[in-house]
């Protein structure tokens, strides 16, 4: 299953905690952006898109859901994982140089998600490993130029 496909990661600045509340000055999402695409001038939060490299770490990190994927999101993950027919779940980065393959045995299904699996959240890998076996292929994160 390839999820690549899924868009960009786009903003609802309206929920940013620096824009509901002033003097907040919250700095989450812009100390983890690997990519420094994100910026905070004047208590307004902006992407520069073209450095976006989607690596998804702003989705988990911000308190208050304010970065979103248009058609992808954790729910769609975890409700493909636990639709697998096979028992084992191998999930890959979108940046990760390996094709995506199937298990011609259906020992284990790989998904390669849009996002780096360290944007991942500890709740959707719980979820999933709570009803299959689950790997992460971090074999080539060591080399990563979004980590």
């Amino acid at each position: 299953m390839n999820l690549e496909m899924a868009g960009n990661i786009r903003l609802e600045t309206e929920k940013c905690l620096n824009r509901l509340y002033r003097g907040i000055e919250c700095r989450t999402c812009v100390e983890q952006c690997p990519a420094k695409a994100l910026s905070l001038e004047g208590g307004t939060l902006e992407m520069n898109t073209d450095a976006c490299v989607g690596c998804g770490q702003c989705l988990t990190h911000c308190p208050t859901g304010v970065f979103h994927m248009e058609s992808w999101d954790e729910k769609t993950l975890v409700k493909q994982a636990l639709e697998a027919e096979a028992e084992t779940v191998v999930l890959f980065c979108g940046g990760h140089p390996r094709p995506y393959r199937k298990s011609k045995s259906q020992e284990f299904e790989c998904l390669r998600i849009p996002i780096c699996l360290a944007g991942l959240s500890k709740a959707v890998l719980f979820e999933i490993a709570a009803k299959k076996k689950l790997e992460l292929m971090l074999d080539n994160c060591s080399q990563c130029e979004h980590t």
